[in-house]
């Protein structure tokens, strides 16, 4: 079941679900050729799933797009609830049918994420939120921060795989890097692909570095911080927090 939301949230969500909408089948191929580690991201969150010690287990997932990863991830679990927010009716219409196999509970919430985490009660166990977070502005980060902790039940986990700058890297420095990074190596999209990529990333994508992760976490009520993983060039990470 799909519920529709209003849609206000972080500053440049229009500008997030323009793209999504009009380039889904471009992030699909940047997924299949894993030029943003979304394989080692898998088997990150396969891991994961499988220490939960719950035995039904319920899962939140902030810009959950198709949810094609974390119905991957979610196989052979005991997942009892599974919840989807997401921007973009399309990409929702694809999560419902991805979720159908888990055989879980399923809900999905159309609208901007950062306005739909503080709807919900203390009553999940694990928030994911992929590739989402980084379109919020700095003090929007806060707030999702302190909403996560107030929807997750005790000993939750929430885990956010996304764009991340080194130390002491600002915006404009990691965009630079990106954008040299995907001319260089993103070889089997055209240049025109690459550019409306890079486009996007300048116009919507506000990267922080690892300290900044842990420290607004740290501010709202997260005592444990894990990095599970980066990429070779130090562009993503997955992270871990834990209540």
């Amino acid at each position: 079941m799909i519920n529709q939301s209003k849609q206000n949230g972080s500053a440049n969500s229009p500008d997030v679900k323009k793209f999504f909408d009009k380039e889904w089948e471009l992030y699909k191929r940047v997924i299949k050729l894993n030029y943003m580690s979304h394989k080692e991201v898998l088997e990150i969150l396969r891991k994961f799933f499988r220490s939960v010690p719950s035995p039904t287990f319920s899962v939140l997932e902030l810009g959950c797009g198709d949810a094609s990863l974390l119905s991957s991830a979610l196989q052979g679990t005991q997942i009892g609830t599974y919840c989807g927010v997401d921007i973009s009716p399309h990409a929702l219409e694809l999560a419902d049918e991805n979720i159908r196999l888990l055989h879980s509970n399923n809900r999905f919430v159309e609208g901007d994420l950062l306005e739909e985490v503080g709807k919900f009660e203390a009553e999940f166990d694990v928030i994911v939120a992929g590739y989402s977070f980084h379109h919020l502005m700095i003090e929007e980060k806060g707030q999702f921060f302190k909403e996560c902790r107030a929807v997750l039940k005790s000993r939750g986990t929430l885990i956010i795989f996304d764009v991340v700058c080194t130390p002491g890297e600002n915006r404009n420095d990691y965009i630079k890097r990106f954008s040299r990074i995907c001319m260089q190596e993103w070889n089997q999209l055209t240049n025109e692909e690459l550019l409306r990529i890079c486009d996007h990333v300048k116009n919507s994508d506000y990267p922080e570095t690892v300290e900044t992760y842990k420290q607004l976490a740290e501010e709202n009520g997260f005592q444990r911080t894990q990095k599970l993983f980066h990429d070779k060039h130090n562009l993503y990470g997955v992270f871990s927090f834990t209540i």
